[in-house]
Parts: structure tokens; sequence; C-alpha cells
């Protein structure tokens, strides 16, 4: 259960490089309210989750360790931070077939590229039962690495067709270095790989120092074909190949890392968006990350799918206030109601009426309780 309880916090700083917290690590105790307007001498009414360090004026949004929790972008089920750790832990030490059944666990939560890498694994840990993770991966590495390296290639290929048409100086320093990075997609340099994020900012490099303007136009070209080199966040194999070299702490967390709930600013925080509940929703990290500081207006063009899913979400946490399982958040479905409105250009209008409903009834009882008492307790109570 969450509550909006609260502990007063003097606005003075030297009070607040000495404040540390003292509270449980649970969720009851992880929930900042908002700014208390009756007290002028206290700038906030602020309950912290527990952190080791000195307290931070910043909102921790409680809603991320809500389980079960659908993101309002993908739709997909998010994973709390205990149980990031608890997946971390188990995969660190378990072995086979104890593999394949945590990751059978979570692997609906993973966007696609690290469901893909889920599936294989456990296709592979069934058939090992004797292997970490870390060993799977070298076991299964020879056909994603081949897979992979045929990937590489050919987008190497087609970067040499555009250097064609540079001249001078510039045309042989580009097909140098075509001709080394191949020669590291087959051997490897000193045992490493090749590293995709090297070429980019190599290519970068000779692009701004080019002069000529023709020049400088097809290596533009040249950075934006390199970009489609695959990369561990988009492309199964290039995680395979990358992570085989990791731990299994390490991995396991990579693995399920994008289904974190996370606190997402519904008007960024650099446009003015501000640090509290009204303007934050529970997001995977994923989705989170990709949006970055893009509008709603400009984000729905790439997922519209976001309009119906976060009714979903605002379906799921307006269920959790009725039932008591989220207590002093009654306003969070109206405010985000109309940050999200405002923010999506009026794309997003999500139905509250059944948390409207819970507020009358609410104030009905209210009501009908007062009446139930004696006239004189009622005017000590209720005046």
């Amino acid at each position: 259960m969450i509550n909006a309880l609260a502990q007063n916090i003097s606005p003075d700083k030297s009070n607040r490089n000495r404040a540390y917290l003292n509270f449980n690590n649970t969720v009851e105790n992880s929930f900042a309210i908002q700014k208390n307007e009756q007290n002028p001498n206290f700038r906030q009414k602020v309950l912290f989750y527990y952190i080791p360090q000195p307290i931070s004026f910043k909102y921790y949004f409680a809603f991320k360790e809500l389980e079960n929790l659908p993101c309002p972008c993908c739709g997909r089920t998010m994973t709390t931070n205990k149980e990031i750790e608890d997946f971390v832990k188990n995969m660190t030490i378990a072995k086979g077939k104890d593999i394949a059944v945590c990751l059978e666990k979570y692997k609906d939560r993973l966007p696609d590229t690290e469901r893909n890498v889920a599936n294989i694994l456990i296709k592979s840990a069934k058939k090992n039962e004797n292997l970490q993770l870390d060993e799977l991966l070298k076991q299964i590495l020879k056909e994603p690495k081949q897979k992979l390296e045929t990937k590489q290639r050919e987008i190497l290929k087609e970067i040499a067709d555009l250097s064609k048409g540079l001249t001078g100086e510039t045309y042989k320093i580009i097909q140098k270095d075509i001709s080394q990075i191949d020669s590291i997609i087959k051997k490897g340099r000193n045992g490493d790989p090749f590293k995709r994020k090297k070429l980019i900012q190599g290519l970068e490099k000779v692009r701004d120092n080019e002069s000529n303007p023709d020049n400088k136009k097809i290596l533009e070209n040249i950075v934006i074909k390199a970009e489609d080199i695959p990369t561990s966040g988009a492309d199964a194999e290039a995680f395979i190949v990358k992570y085989s070299r990791r731990k299994p702490s390490e991995i396991a967390h990579r693995i399920i890392e994008p289904s974190q709930s996370t606190a997402e600013h519904i008007r960024p925080h650099c446009k003015e968006g501000s640090n509290s509940p009204a303007n934050y929703l529970a997001e995977c990290k994923k989705c989170n990350n990709d949006r970055g500081n893009m509008s709603y207006v400009d984000w729905l063009k790439i997922h519209p799918e976001m309009i119906d899913n976060s009714q979903k979400y605002m379906n799921e946490i307006i269920h959790r206030i009725i039932i008591g399982e989220i207590k002093g958040f009654d306003y969070y479905p109206q405010a985000v109601k109309k940050a999200i409105y405002d923010e999506s250009g009026q794309q997003i209008n999500l139905d509250i009426s059944k948390m409207d409903e819970h507020k009358k009834e609410k104030l009905s009882k209210t009501k009908q309780a007062r009446l139930a008492l004696p006239s004189d307790v009622q005017l000590n109570v209720f005046a």
C-alpha cells in the first residue's frame, strides 16, 4: 500500500545538508507529496525513499514500485527495482533449466531484441543444464557471430560504394579505413571485436574536417549508412556477441533493464516540466529513453498505440486507488489527465469516470457518517 505521508523538512540549506533518511526501505515510505501551502515556515512536506546519502529535494515516484503495472506507451508489463534485483541475483548463480525458468517469467515484458535473446538462451539452457549465463552465451556464440559479420560486411560494402564518389586525399583515407575495418571484422584487433562506435566517430571526424562541399555531402551519407550497422540494443546477434564477454550479473541486468519502471515526465523537465506526481507517468525504461525530450505530439506519430495503452495504465491506477492499494492520491488521475491532454495536443483524453464515481461515493459516505453522529459531535468533528 502506498501512503501520502510526510515529514516537515526545513528549507534551511544547512539543515537540508545535514538531513539523512531514517525510514524503512518500503514503498509506504517512498513518496513525496506536494508543496505545503499552509505552513510558510516549511518549503515542502516530503517523505523520502531510503538511500544512504543526504536528502535530495526531488520527488521519488513510488508508483514505480507497483508490480504488474502496464507501460502507458508500449503496454508491456513493467518490472520494479525489487524484481530486477531478485532477477539479477537469481540469474547470477543459476544454471541450465533454472536460467530458462527465470527468463520464461519475464520474457514477455521485454522489447523485441531482448526477448529474442531470451528465447535463444531458453532453448540453449534447457539443453545445457550445467552452464551458467555467460557460459551459455559463449556456447551459442558461433552462429550469431557469423550472422553479425555478414550484416557488417554488407553495410561496409555499401560504404565502399558510396566512397567511390570522393576525390583527393579523402578518398584514400576512407578506402584505407574500410580495408582495416574489414580485417578487424574477420580477425579482431588484439582480441577485441570491431566497434561500431569508433567507426562512426572516425567518419564524423573526417566529415567535419572536410572542406570540399561535394566530398562533405558524400561523407554525410557515409556516416548515415554506418549508423545502420547493428547495435546490441536493436539486434539479437550483436547483443550476444557483445555480452558473451561479460559477467552473468551484467548480462542479466542488461536483459531485464529495458522493462524497468521509471518516472517519465509528461512535460519534459528541460521544458520546465515539474518534478511532481502530477507530471509523472510510470513508464518502462526503453520507452522513456527513446522518447527523450520529444513532445507527445511528435511521439504519437511514432507510437500511436500510446493512446490506448495510456488508458489501460490509468485504468489500472484508478483500480488500485479504489481498492485501497494506493492511498492519498485521489488527485493523480485528474492531474495526469490534464497534463497529458495538454502535452499531446489534445490527442490523449483519458477517461477517469470511475475515479469521479469513487470520489462521489467517498463524499457520500462521509456525509452519512456525519449525519449518524449526535449534533453536538458533528459541530466539533466536522467544523
